[in-house]
C-alpha cells in the first residue's frame, strides 16, 4: 500500500506545483456551485460549463 500513498502524494504535489484548470468562468453560461465542509473548514468554488452540441 506504500506505493499508492507515494503515487498520490506525487500526484498532489504535482497539481501543487503546476496548478491546471484553474479560474472563473464566466456566469451564465457556466453554472457556480459554491460548498463547504464543516469538518475541516474548506470551501470550494465549482464552475461547470457544458457543452449542448453533438457530434
Amino acid at each position: 500500500m506504500a506505493g499508492l500513498e507515494d503515487l498520490y502524494r506525487e500526484i498532489i504535489l504535482d497539481h501543487y506545483r503546476s496548478p491546471r484548470n484553474r479560474g472563473e468562468l464566466p456566469v451564465p453560461p457556466a453554472h457556480k456551485v459554491e460548498g463547504f465542509n464543516p469538518l475541516c473548514g474548506d470551501e470550494v468554488v465549482l464552475y461547470l460549463q457544458v457543452d449542448r452540441r453533438r457530434a
